[in-house]
């Protein structure tokens, strides 16, 4: 009885997190406003334990990776220009929840998928990269620095998110050439990364929602287009990606590489430079990039 109730919660950890985090929204949303070093720590955690996999010959980015890369960009700049004269928390939202680097999940999933993981983790690897270096010039580029100058701006957001993203991956390097024991101590509790992912998820997705309901009027309308936005885009960019990994052999690997998005940092980075509206649709996203995966998951493994 006991072992069923234990592969129960491992099976479905990431819907029980979902849940319990909208359910207990104001004892997380206390916990993500009041210790707000949680966040940034968890995900610093996780991406140094997936750096950790890569093998020296693998750290390269491909010709795919690139193409995914400008894809990726271009959508989620050009989804902002088109969304914001409609609405600018909803423009905000569906262009972190694109251009924020990829899940540290993925290469979990993709093996799930019988994919390749040693390509999707190299993306993971450009993406986090490159986010860790654009996404502080986009938010001062688009007034969500400071009211200082575009520069200033830049740098105070980079302080934040350059630790926080490229840190691990010195650490991962590091270890690797200079101490060998401690990279394999940590290569070994790569599995952690999904039991901090689903804590995060808690945190995070209580601090959303708690965020939007304790408005004096909560906009219910916006969470639906919020959730219908998120699937649309989920699957937007999973088919893309799938269309042109077929021409390179990696339909499922590239699909997983723009689709599978880091919501947690998503989130994050939406309460602490953009709006609480805004992180509704990385919120929404969790929803559907999830529900989208398990339809896959259960095709692949049939």
């Amino acid at each position: 009885m006991i072992s069923k109730i234990i592969r129960f919660i491992k099976d479905w950890t990431l819907l029980l997190a979902l849940i319990f985090g909208f359910i207990f929204n104001r004892f997380f949303g206390y916990i993500g406003s009041t210790y707000t070093a949680i966040i940034p720590t968890l995900i610093f955690c996780m991406l140094l334990l997936s750096f950790s996999k890569l093998e020296g010959g693998n750290i390269k980015a491909s010709r795919l990776h690139i193409i995914l890369l400008g894809i990726q960009l271009s959508l989620g700049i050009s989804s902002y220009y088109i969304v914001k004269n409609f609405n600018i928390d909803l423009a905000e939202g569906i262009m972190i929840s694109i251009l924020v680097s990829t899940a540290t999940s993925a290469p979990v999933v993709v093996n799930l998928m019988k994919g390749k993981i040693e390509f999707i983790t190299q993306y993971l690897l450009v993406s986090s990269v490159s986010a860790s270096i654009f996404l502080p010039i986009w938010f001062s580029w688009i007034g969500h620095g400071s009211a200082n100058s575009f520069w200033t701006s830049s740098t105070r957001i980079a302080t934040y998110t350059l630790p926080t993203i490229l840190l691990p991956l010195f650490i991962a390097l590091l270890t690797r050439k200079f101490a060998p024991k401690v990279h394999n101590c940590i290569r070994k509790c790569t599995s952690a990364t999904y039991y901090m992912w689903a804590f995060a998820l808690m945190v995070l997705i209580g601090r959303a929602v708690n965020s939007f309901l304790m408005q004096d009027q909560p906009n219910y309308l916006f969470a639906l287009i919020a959730i219908i936005a998120a699937f649309i885009i989920c699957s937007a960019q999973l088919i893309i990606g799938k269309l042109i990994g077929r021409k390179y052999n990696e339909s499922i690997g590239a699909g997983q590489a723009i689709a599978q998005k880091n919501t947690v940092l998503a989130i994050w980075l939406s309460c602490s430079f953009l709006s609480p509206m805004a992180s509704l649709v990385p919120t929404m996203y969790i929803i559907a990039q999830n529900i989208i995966n398990s339809i896959q998951i259960k095709k692949a493994t049939k």
